[in-house]
């Protein structure tokens, strides 16, 4: 019993339903959609048009931010840039699923890639090119702790009355020089927008899941015998709700290390200046984007499940190496670039991985992203209120959940060992 061939498959990539939407099979068929706001809107507007919306409230929310005076403002621009960025996250990787789907793991790695260039070109100015900017474009508007900053609570008790005028003052002068950096990150974002609007008219995209034309078209005994097989060996429910732990804790680690790190840098043993935080931020951003890219080819040789496990473990190490060198500035530097290189092709790969067994649809990617955060949730409440005393508690958690990933991961792999080959999607 082997799959359809590829004469097959390509014929029924070529036909498109009646709706060109994706149809959810077996377990997803019944399953409600837990985010509908992006996982099922699909069904009735165009993806190229969500995603033309969904990019365009980061933009504006980026735009913005600077100005804000009032905290439900600050709520308020967090949600539009926190949605938009949760319903990319998802479609874009889907969505290059469905159409790349034999070479998924690279397409993928090179869309994150390109992701990341403007963290690199950002510093040296070339502010056209990439979606983000890199850390060193903000690095002159900022202001970092000052001595007085680090003073003894007594003195500040004792003027109190003068630091809120102080402090009111320093407030308004960030925000002032923060909104150039922000207009320009903002500006890049609307690029998306105008690609999306463009495509729409000069090449409306549509899908016909491959595996709903595959059940369509199993008319003999041996396609039949082939999609049951399919159901019963395939642990599907379990591979959902393993990589659903994989994306909770394995991704705050890395959200973690990438929001706090810099933070993390200013209150360790060296409290080194925001500027020098900042410039390993841009390190950490260089190793990431030039992993993605290396990863690419390394995707063409390396199945999924291995550069997943083995760049976990680099991750892992990097950890153990930042606790015991966070006294040498040289240390500390490398192996932020070590765990930033770990985490260069983790979060697409999965993806990829999770397509080798079923078909990738919204439904599922929507169950990743809304796990992708939910133990971030929770971060402020350990990592806000404690890094400044115990900058240590950073690494603890950090050491913590990937050690859980690890765990988690190799489960999986236990899971899917037996399954047979003709049954990959490879």
């Amino acid at each position: 019993m082997k799959r359809m061939n590829n004469a097959s498959r390509k014929s029924v990539a070529g036909k498109e339903g009646s709706s060109g939407q994706t149809t959810d099979l077996d377990v997803d068929k019944d399953a409600p959609d837990p985010h509908q706001m992006s996982g099922t809107i699909y069904r009735w507007v165009p993806r190229q048009l969500v995603l033309l919306i969904v990019i365009s409230f980061m933009g504006v929310a980026t735009i913005f931010l600077p100005y804000v005076r009032q905290l439900y403002q600050l709520y308020l621009c967090m949600f539009f840039y926190g949605f938009g960025v949760g319903a990319w996250n998802n479609s874009n990787n889907v969505w290059l699923i469905e159409m790349r789907q034999k070479r998924s793991p690279s397409v993928l790695l090179f869309s994150q890639g390109i992701y990341g260039v403007g963290t690199i070109l950002g510093p040296l100015g070339i502010y056209g090119v990439g979606t983000i900017l890199g850390p060193l474009v903000v690095k002159p508007y900022l202001s970092g702790l000052s001595a007085s900053d680090m003073s003894s609570d007594d003195d500040v008790n004792d003027n109190s009355n003068s630091s809120d005028t102080a402090g009111a003052h320093m407030a308004s002068q960030v925000s002032e020089r923060l909104r150039t950096p922000f207009l320009i990150t903002g500006c890049i974002k609307f690029i998306g927008p105008v690609i999306m609007l463009a495509l729409f008219f000069i090449k409306p995209y549509k899908f016909t899941s491959l595996t709903a034309m595959e059940d369509e078209m199993a008319v003999t005994e041996a396609d039949k015998a082939r999609l049951e097989e399919e159901r019963r060996v395939i642990p599907k429910k379990t591979l959902i709700v393993c990589t659903a732990i994989f994306f909770a804790t394995g991704f705050m680690t890395e959200n973690m290390y990438m929001d706090f790190g810099p933070l993390f840098f200013q209150f360790a043993q060296l409290k080194l200046s925001a500027q020098r935080a900042a410039d390993i931020a841009s390190t950490m951003a260089i190793a990431l984007t030039v992993g993605r890219f290396l990863c690419i080819f390394v995707a063409v040789k390396v199945r999924p499940q291995y550069m997943i496990f083995g760049h976990v473990l680099i991750i892992w190490i990097g950890v153990i190496v930042e606790y015991f060198g966070q006294d040498y500035l040289w240390l500390l530097w490398s192996s932020a670039a070590i765990i930033c290189y770990g985490y260069s092709c983790i979060y697409v790969t999965l993806y990829a991985f999770v397509n080798q067994y079923f078909e990738m649809t919204d439904a599922v990617g929507t169950i990743f992203i809304m796990c992708y955060n939910s133990l971030y949730l929770f971060l402020p409440y350990f990592i806000g209120d404690n890094i400044e005393q115990t900058p240590d508690i950073f690494i603890y958690l950090m050491f913590a959940c990937v050690s859980i990933s690890i765990v988690d991961f190799a489960f999986i792999l236990f899971k899917v060992r037996n399954i047979p080959k003709h049954l990959i999607r490879l």
